[in-house]
């Protein structure tokens, strides 16, 4: 698993939860959501879920032993 120091403590990550979701300000909203151990280290987007020219964003979830979640939102788009 992986571990990251934080003071005297140490957290341990459980699993992830991936959502990857086209801009809001589009017509359509699609979303792909993925649960993930603590083991993956990589995520397969079905082929079509990306559209050339658009907004999305990816939000990670990790969760540790503790139940605290630590949340991460990226924002990126492809090119035309």
């Amino acid at each position: 698993s992986r571990r990251a120091s934080s003071g005297r403590s140490r957290c341990v990550i459980v699993s992830y939860h991936v959502t990857l979701e086209k801009d809001e300000d589009d017509e359509r909203l699609r979303v792909l959501a993925i649960d993930m151990t603590h083991k993956d280290t990589s995520v397969t987007i079905p082929p079509g879920f990306l559209e050339p020219g658009k907004g999305y964003k990816v939000e990670v979830i990790a969760e540790e032993t503790t139940g605290i979640k630590i949340i991460t939102e990226v924002a990126f788009g492809t090119g035309s």
